[in-house]
């Protein structure tokens, strides 16, 4: 893609923008045409604007990247796909310059990735003095003006008025002025007030990714690991303009709704529905949706109802709902092409 460029790339993610443009963000150690970037790692992006047949050079999309020797990890990225001059969100964890800490920042472009703002801390009043980790952000948009942002922290204090314990938890920010603003956080996985309530507890909510089918419906799934396996667990979040009763089933027990776009949150629970017993891990979570509220959940799994020969051969499980996300049936094995 683009130079031929030394050093350790990671970590890529593409957005479509508009037309035959396309952009790629990814963490890398390269240290620029002249040096200039350091070693350390920065957030990169190059652009196509042939649908991929040729790739610009890369350039950092963290402006501080010529004066910081810290690291910029895990970005994502997501379009609101306009006809001309669409809104581009961007966010990564970062040492940046005027922290000690990891924590989630963000860049927006209104002219399709031309121009970037610079970089800011999604909650400053938080991140700008806390010393706890925050990392693996995911954004997505309606593609009307309203961003959703999940992320996990170890944060015990992140959400005003809510102590979730020194465990890692996942957490959510929205923007309903296409990406200009960003709301304080609010808690996603409901379980998050009481498993890290000691020193001891081992509970660890981290790598999310979210999806919406445009019409006020968000679900996020994550993987949650309890101190024997890892287990992938999901949450949806539903406007007022949905269903106005509590909806049950063997893997969402309540659904709540919120008429504010990812500020609350259902209560969560697994998607794996062989998690009761089970000791192996799932991992790599990665949640898409349409606009009929079609909603597919993919992860890997080393559990031996999917197939999986445990430890030695992984496989690619999958979960459907048709429902908007409100009912979940049996997980099962993808199916090899």
């Amino acid at each position: 893609m683009g130079t031929n460029t030394a050093g350790v790339d990671s970590k890529p993610r593409v957005a479509f923008v508009e037309n035959n443009t396309w952009l790629v963000v990814y963490s890398s150690t390269w240290v620029g045409m002249n040096g200039e970037l350091g070693v350390d790692y920065d957030i990169m992006y190059a652009v196509t604007e042939d649908n991929g047949l040729s790739w610009s050079t890369p350039l950092p999309l963290n402006d501080y990247a010529m004066t910081d020797y810290e690291e910029d990890y895990g970005p994502t990225i997501s379009s609101d796909m306009k006809e001309y001059n669409s809104t581009l969100v961007a966010m990564w964890w970062s040492k940046q310059p005027s922290s000690t800490d990891f924590d989630i920042v963000w860049s927006r472009s209104p002219d399709s990735g031309r121009t970037w703002t610079p970089a800011k801390l999604l909650l400053p009043s938080i991140f700008s003095s806390d010393s706890d980790t925050d990392q693996t952000p995911f954004v997505e948009t309606d593609r009307k003006g309203v961003w959703v942002c999940v992320f996990a922290s170890y944060n015990a204090t992140i959400v005003s008025g809510v102590n979730t314990g020194t465990d890692c938890d996942v957490f959510a920010s929205y923007s309903v002025d296409n990406g200009l603003t960003w709301s304080g956080a609010s808690l996603v996985n409901s379980g998050g007030k009481t498993d890290g309530a000691s020193a001891t507890s081992n509970n660890i909510d981290s790598n999310p990714s979210l999806a919406t089918d445009r019409k006020g419906i968000w679900v996020t799934v994550w993987k949650c690991y309890g101190g024997v396996d890892t287990d992938i667990c999901s949450c949806t979040a539903l406007s007022a303009r949905s269903r106005k009763y509590a909806i049950s089933d063997s893997y969402i027990r309540y659904v709540a709704f919120s008429s504010n776009n990812g500020k609350t949150w259902s209560t969560s629970n697994f998607v794996n529905s062989y998690y009761n017993g089970d000791t192996l891990n799932e991992g790599e979570p990665s949640i898409a949706g349409s606009a009929a509220g079609v909603f597919i959940v993919v992860w890997r799994s080393q559990d031996s109802a999917m197939g999986s020969s445990e430890l030695s051969d992984p496989e690619i499980a999958v979960a459907i709902s048709t429902t908007n996300g409100c009912t979940l049936p049996p997980c099962s094995l993808f199916r090899r092409c």
